[in-house]
C-alpha cells in the first residue's frame, strides 16, 4: 500500500512536501545551539588566531614566490 506522503503527488508536485514543521524544528535547534555559543571565548579564539597570522605573514611572503618556481615546473 502507498505511504500517505505518496498518495497524492499531484498535490506535492504543485505545492510541495510538507516539510514546514520539520524546518521549524530544526530552526529551534539551531537557535538553541547559538544561544549555547560563549561569544567572549569565541572571539578571543579569532583574536589569537589574527595575531599568529600577523606573526607568520612576512615567512608566508617569503615562501610564496619559492613555491611559484615549483608551480611553473610542473
Amino acid at each position: 500500500m502507498n505511504k500517505p506522503e505518496n498518495q497524492d503527488r499531484i498535490s506535492q508536485f504543485m505545492f510541495g512536501s510538507r516539510r514546514v514543521q520539520k524546518q521549524e524544528e530544526e530552526d529551534k535547534s539551531l537557535t538553541q545551539k547559538i544561544s549555547s555559543i560563549d561569544l567572549e571565548k569565541m572571539m578571543n579564539h579569532v583574536d589569537s588566531i589574527m595575531t599568529i597570522y600577523d606573526q607568520v605573514k612576512p615567512a608566508i611572503q617569503q615562501i610564496t614566490p619559492i613555491l611559484g618556481i615549483f608551480r611553473k615546473k610542473k
